[in-house]
């Protein structure tokens, strides 16, 4: 999925008019392409959060979280409604196992598919089918009329049915309630292409059904009413159970089933939490590991709503899916069905993606960190350089000096300052004078040092600071395609032999 492109810079002539009386519209046309550069401006607000949807939806779908990449890539769709968003709502659709909505998107995206390449269209073509051979045909029957289908807790119709119920493959409950009836619940298992009659022979009661809600934090759990399975958790509606006694069960491999008797009066709804406990004794036979590679130091995990504190070790579950949160601050949670082996260990990468405010706060001290970071490499750098200098021309006026004041000694203590018992009277100013000379040099010496001491200390600093400092682009959008390129319209004069053309071109990028 990460191949989506629309081919960038490509060129477009928009329109253009010629001859010398061309130009005198250039006022007006200039105004024309003013007004269509501002259109198009605000329309850049609306592709830039689509791309934003769309690239977070690419990183969802890498990190395997189908249902929330699948919400991205609609978002972006909802923006910009481009061929290449639903091509890959498709894509995601089928890697979910939602194969009739897949081929409905598919469908739709095929229907006008002006935009997209070759070998996507064909790619989708295929897709499109083998999904197609993953849904069978179901024909709900009943002599009731106006009875409420159900499939797998969602109502699909009523009777009689305009078609037969589209199924992707799989074990599926289909359930049929009618006033005056009482309710029944079927289980069908449905393979690909099949074509199957299913007849509810709804029984007259007098009582009105009860509605049950069962809640349970545990995904794929069977639920059991008088054991009698009649669905599998997490289920999309409240059961609907002729009043009376009844015993309803959670049950799933690797943990220690929950059950309760309840009462239900006619017409009445209620609601059931049942939370099945991990059953130590069946992990060695029934349990797995599961691993995580967490982008964000100290985040904090959730396995099927319970916390499991900041990860630090592999993961010890019953085999099967598991809801896996994980949470940090300043990103937004990762969210993902995981599915862990009997007897083996699965690795999960968790990407964390920063919200917009944590990520524009961190490019923004990163950048500020990396810019005095060169400041300080920058000043250090010169101060260094300065007082190296410095001292380099200062020796050479020091070694001038030194020899000036050795001079100004040796007449003072010989030659022409000895006459007699006293000396010439210009040899003690003389020799004073080439003293404090060299003293002065001497004594700014200690600036080159200075600086270059400050200069090394700045650029070593500087250096520390840009190798401490993180990468300022590390959570920026890295979009995976041009899919939501923007025209910018140009207008320009162009001349000719009769006279000139005006034209409005741009690039779409």
């Amino acid at each position: 999925m990460r191949d989506l492109s629309s081919g960038s810079g490509d060129h477009v002539s928009v329109f253009g008019f010629r001859s010398a009386r061309a130009l005198s519209w250039a006022c007006l046309l200039a105004a024309f392409g003013v007004a269509s550069t501002a259109r198009a401006q605000a329309s850049d607000t609306v592709r830039t959060e689509a791309r934003e949807h769309f690239d977070r939806g690419l990183r969802l779908f890498n990190q395997q979280d189908n249902e929330g990449a699948l919400a991205e890539f609609q978002r972006a769709y909802e923006l910009v409604p481009h061929p290449m968003v639903l091509y890959n709502i498709g894509l995601v659709l089928s890697a979910a196992g939602r194969s009739v909505q897949a081929v409905d998107a598919f469908d739709k995206l095929l229907a006008n598919p002006a935009g997209l390449d070759a070998g996507r269209l064909a790619r989708a073509k295929d897709e499109r089918a083998r999904q197609a051979a993953l849904i069978g045909e179901v024909t709900v029957t009943t002599p009731v009329e106006g009875a409420v289908v159900e499939l797998d807790g969602f109502e699909a119709g009523k009777t009689p049915l305009a078609a037969p119920l589209r199924i992707g493959a799989g074990t599926h409950v289909v359930a049929m309630s009618a006033p005056g009836y009482a309710p029944m619940q079927k289980q069908i298992a449905v393979v690909g292409l099949a074509k199957v009659t299913l007849a509810f022979e709804l029984q007259p009661s007098d009582t009105q059904p009860a509605h049950l809600a069962v809640k349970t934090m545990l995904n794929d759990c069977d639920v059991l009413v008088d054991d009698h399975a009649v669905g599998k958790t997490p289920l999309a509606a409240s059961l609907a159970i002729p009043a009376g006694n009844h015993v309803i069960e959670v049950r799933r491999p690797g943990y220690v089933s929950a059950k309760q008797s309840v009462s239900l009066g006619p017409g009445s709804a209620g609601e059931l939490a049942l939370e099945p406990t991990v059953d130590p004794a069946a992990l060695d036979h029934e349990g797995g590991w599961l691993a995580l590679a967490v982008s964000e130091k100290e985040s904090t995990t959730f396995v099927d709503g319970q916390p499991r504190g900041v990860y630090s070790a592999p993961l010890h579950l019953p085999r099967g899916v598991h809801s896996l949160r994980v949470e940090h601050t300043g990103f937004f949670p990762f969210e993902r069905k995981v599915e862990v082996p009997q007897a083996a260990s699965k690795t999960v990468s968790v990407d964390m993606i920063p919200t917009p405010e944590a990520r524009s706060a961190y490019r923004s001290r990163t950048v500020s960190q990396r810019t005095w970071g060169w400041i300080a490499t920058g000043v250090g750098a010169a101060l260094t350089a300065g007082g190296v200098t410095y001292l380099v021309v200062n020796k050479s006026q020091h070694d001038h000096k030194e020899a000036a004041f050795q001079r100004q000694k040796a007449r003072f203590t010989s030659g022409d300052c000895q006459q007699g018992i006293e000396r010439a009277p210009d040899c003690d100013v003389a020799l004073n004078l080439a003293l404090a000379d060299l003293d002065d040099v001497t004594s700014r010496q200690k600036y080159g040092w200075i600086a270059g001491g400050v200069g090394v200390g700045a650029l070593a600093l500087g250096v520390v600071v840009l190798l401490v400092n993180d990468d300022p682009n590390r959570y920026e959008p890295k979009p995976d395609s041009d899919v939501f390129g923007s025209l910018r319209l140009l207008p320009s004069v162009l001349p000719d032999g009769r006279g000139g053309a005006f034209v409005f071109s741009g690039t779409l990028r």
